[in-house]
């Protein structure tokens, strides 16, 4: 897969997805924070890899480079 995801998309999901996993931390285990724990999982992710899935399928580019 080719990168998506822009540069300044990638720092809003990491950070965003490690403040969800301290949130985390502090809460009881249910299924609304295994369900926020995926999210947080899926924004560091992207963040890292720099493709975002979902972006591919409605054809969705934030950064600058050409693929």
């Amino acid at each position: 897969m080719a990168e998506n995801v822009g540069q300044n998309d990638r720092i809003v999901r990491i950070i965003g997805g490690f403040i969800l996993i301290l949130m985390l931390m502090f809460e009881k285990n249910n299924i609304k924070t295994q369900i926020i724990g995926i999210f947080a999982i899926y924004g560091v992710m992207t963040g890292s890899l720099g493709t975002c899935f979902v972006y591919s399928l409605l054809n969705i580019r934030t950064n600058k480079k050409k693929s």
